[in-house]
């Protein structure tokens, strides 16, 4: 079977839905070599988990039918999970970490559609809350950083501090931090693990160096995701949530991308997002080490101190207690 006729599904989430994991299975042996190992009606599961036990196999592919297939039911298995009291902090934030893998894949396989954005938005949602119950941001990283993404927690922390941002202003509403989560979930959805390590680099970068060294895709990841979630392919997302993907590596400055924007064009719901971004990937950067603070806050002055952006650093201060 073709490349672009398979879909990539971790074989943690396989097991974890074995009585529904019913498909021809696939794995990658080379990056031009894929052979099935498994078809509709064997003991999938038992070979899964011998390969995953013995030979530490981490991803698994199947047909893009079965993929859809397999979308739909996790997501009401999603559902049903958060809602059961025997289920675990622990299992759901990984189950999370899952379910943003298969809304990331699913997008960049099919585009855009309804079922698609509803599983990001209770992916959204349910983070939220997640997060909103640990008593402690540093803590909830140290638990999971083993066992999810980094692409998922960067997400979920971007999302968080952005609403606890918002939460410092008047005019902060439910409605609004809906919009900003949604955006920290599907802000970076077309980039691979590589693109991240790109970007940590040019955001450290010295004056000298020119955005013109990151690749097409990096360079222009903000708008491709425009693209996908453009009013005709999916009316339903809202237009602060597509600003604040477009604009969330743009500097006051006009040295961002892709646009090159200045001050004058960002709005403050963008800045508050922009801030909260950078802010999150210096924390990782300098692992999380609180009492680096203030070096955090002079880069965030230093790039961002300007009209909306210094607005954005005085809510995160506001909301850190400093």
């Amino acid at each position: 079977m073709k490349e672009d006729e398979l879909c990539r599904v971790d074989i943690t989430l396989a097991l974890r839905f074995e009585k529904d994991f019913v498909y021809d299975v696939y794995l990658r042996l080379s990056k031009d070599k894929v052979v099935k190992i498994g078809k509709q009606g064997d003991n999938v599961i038992d070979l899964l988990r011998k390969y995953h036990e013995k030979k530490d196999v981490q991803d698994i592919y199947i047909s893009r039918d079965d993929f859809k297939h397999f979308s739909l039911v996790m997501k009401e298995g999603m559902k049903a999970r958060f809602f059961n009291p025997e289920t675990t902090e622990e299992e759901q934030v990984e189950l999370l970490d899952k379910g943003h893998q298969v809304v990331k894949e699913s997008l960049n396989k099919f585009g855009v559609s309804k079922e698609n954005i509803e599983m990001a938005e209770e992916i959204s949602r349910t983070s939220m809350k997640t997060i909103n119950r640990t008593p402690n941001l540093f803590r909830f990283l140290k638990q999971f950083e083993s066992t999810c993404s980094k692409e998922y927690l960067r997400s979920v922390l971007v999302g968080y501090t952005t609403i606890c941002m918002i939460d410092t202003f008047e005019w902060k509403s439910d409605a609004i931090k809906e919009k900003a989560s949604l955006a920290a979930m599907l802000c970076d959805i077309t980039l691979e693990p590589r693109d991240f390590e790109d970007i940590r680099a040019y955001e450290g970068r010295t004056h000298e160096q020119s955005k013109e060294t990151l690749s097409k895709r990096v360079l222009m990841h903000p708008q491709k995701v425009m693209s996908l979630l453009s009013e005709e392919n999916a009316p339903w997302v809202s237009k602060e949530t597509l600003t604040m993907i477009e604009q969330h590596h743009e500097r006051p400055d006009g040295s961002g991308f892709p646009l090159g924007i200045s001050h004058q064009r960002i709005p403050l719901l963008s800045a508050l997002f922009m801030v909260a971004f950078r802010f999150v990937n210096l924390l990782f950067e300098y692992e999380f080490d609180f009492q680096r603070c203030n070096e955090i806050f002079a880069i965030l002055h230093k790039e961002y101190g300007k009209a909306n952006g210094r607005k954005a650093i005085d809510a995160l201060a506001t909301m850190l207690g400093i």
